[in-house]
């Protein structure tokens, strides 16, 4: 049966009002006014939070919608999804935005955002959002949602002194007592040069890593070292009595009995910041926007700081009316561990594709030969 253009074109207008008037349909037959799609580590989206957002957007908007979120276990996950377009929130670590691999900023993946659309900005510390990880022409590209170093803990169960320098993984009574990460090979390559008395600037200097000294230094700690991936749970230290770990006292997975306990090496730690950045994917709705700075202003809230950030992934929070509620313990008090982290902090730096193939290249080489031991 022939059917006419005209006939066509009221068909085609009905069908494309009828998916504008019905709801968004997820896979299990639930009807939503919209859904937010978001990527992020498994800290930063909780299902007790998600479920509070949703009852926020209910009752400011009068809208029922969905939270997809996409826990990711490797920051290269996230380019594909955002260039793609199949992502509208992703939590990059500070020094991911401009790197060469991606450079979201420069391609124009992410949007620029203001304390207008997200009002808690105002009560975020500036070194976060002043910094050029996250601006571009005086334009700010992500709002900060949790900071810390790649630390070193102790077990106060196994040993009660706090140790003072990194050089304590080298210490031949430890062999086999220490964990690492296993996936993020640069943490285990700056602490390596901290180790080894390095300046912050030359933690990742092919020329000062691709040396006898350096390497044999390496491959002792990889050859000693017991590992664990993602994040430290406690099922990986048994009978552990330093870890390395995301965050401080506490930021052991599945701790209750709050063992570990942040230490100060002298060399200082080096130090992360995740942020959150609103892709452009998002434009193609007005509410869909809306949902996502209102997602990012919710996590800027002193209550989503405090109970997720501070006390139960034991983070350090970038807004002040939360960071009271963060415990070190151990012998120094919180004012003194937040002017250690302060002075002795040194940010993972933003490095060329060339400087992280040379890394990877040595740190996998060195492996395989501690590995083979």
């Amino acid at each position: 049966m022939k059917i006419s253009l005209p006939l066509i074109t009221i068909a085609l207008a009905i069908l494309i009002s009828l998916t504008k008037v019905f709801a968004v349909e997820n896979t299990s037959g639930l009807k939503f006014d919209e859904t937010l799609r978001i990527d992020v580590w498994t800290s930063y989206a909780p299902e007790e939070a998600i479920n509070d957002f949703k009852k926020i957007i209910l009752k400011k908007y009068n809208k029922k919608i969905n939270v997809e979120a996409r826990v990711v276990i490797s920051p290269d996950e996230f380019f594909d999804r955002v260039r793609s377009g199949q992502t509208d929130i992703f939590s990059p670590s500070h020094n991911f935005l401009k790197d060469e691999r991606t450079e979201f900023i420069k391609h124009n993946l992410v949007l620029p955002i203001s304390v207008k659309e997200v009002p808690n900005l105002a009560f975020v510390e500036s070194r976060y959002i002043t910094n050029s990880f996250v601006t571009e022409n005086n334009k700010l590209y992500g709002i900060p949602a949790a900071a810390g170093g790649y630390s070193l803990l102790y077990n106060k169960e196994l040993i009660k002194t706090a140790p003072t320098s990194w050089n304590v993984l080298w210490d031949p009574k430890y062999k086999n007592k220490y964990a690492i990460s296993k996936g993020f090979y640069e943490a285990n390559i700056y602490i390596t040069a901290l180790a080894l008395g390095y300046k912050p600037e030359d933690m990742s200097n092919l020329n000062k890593i691709d040396t006898p000294q350096f390497k044999a230094k390496l491959k002792a700690l990889l050859s000693n070292a017991r590992f664990w991936d993602g994040a430290p749970k406690m099922k990986d230290l048994e009978g552990v009595v330093f870890t390395t770990a995301w965050g401080i006292t506490g930021s052991v997975k599945d701790d209750t009995a709050n063992q570990w306990i942040f230490s100060f090496p002298q060399e200082g730690i080096t130090f992360w910041t995740d942020y959150l950045s609103v892709t452009t994917a998002v434009n193609r709705n007005p509410f869909v926007r809306k949902l996502a700075f209102e997602w990012l202003d919710m996590v800027l809230s002193k209550p989503y700081q405090t109970k997720y950030i501070t006390e139960k992934s034991k983070y350090l929070s970038p807004t002040p009316h939360a960071i009271s509620h963060t415990v070190f313990a151990g012998k120094l008090s919180n004012e003194d561990a937040l002017k250690y982290l302060n002075t002795k902090s040194i940010y993972w730096p933003i490095i060329s594709t060339r400087t992280r193939n040379g890394l990877k290249f040595i740190y996998d080489k060195v492996l395989k030969e501690a590995m083979a031991d």
